[in-house]
């Protein structure tokens, strides 16, 4: 049988190395990220954001009755769900709005315009279903 011998240095070094794995956090996962409008209506504020930040793919968003959410500029939008609650969410200048597989519903009106593209990946409710817009707005 052999046994190995590890220096005191090396011995040090292992210790700190497993104790940083250990306090490295994990992959980040989805939460609820509510639309404020305290900046303006741009989907692409950070500020607009509870978490602080824009949605991500892992984002259960939530856009609430006194906002008007709008995705015009920047990035285009991503949201593993959607509860579109707002007076309108509009999708213009050619940006596209993608909603993973979690489950959506859109009682808003939505408007969508020009090459505009709102893509559903997860089951999804409608009411009402006369509140979407579709061509110039």
């Amino acid at each position: 049988m052999r046994f190995f011998t590890i220096s005191p240095r090396l011995g040090v070094v292992l210790v700190a190395a497993l104790m940083s794995l250990l306090l490295v956090p994990g992959a980040a996962h989805g939460e609820t990220n509510t639309f404020t409008q305290a900046t303006n209506d741009d989907w692409n504020a950070a500020s607009n954001w509870t978490q602080g930040s824009v949605p991500d793919a892992t984002d259960d968003v939530v856009l609430p009755s006194n906002t008007a959410p709008v995705l015009r500029s920047g990035a285009d939008g991503v949201a593993k769900s959607i509860t579109h609650n707002a007076n309108m969410l509009g999708i213009f200048d050619g940006k596209t709005l993608t909603v993973g597989d979690g489950n959506s519903s859109f009682a808003g009106q939505l408007s969508i315009a020009g090459t505009s593209t709102l893509r559903l990946n997860g089951p999804t409710t409608w009411n009402p279903p006369n509140a979407i817009k579709i061509g110039t707005v």
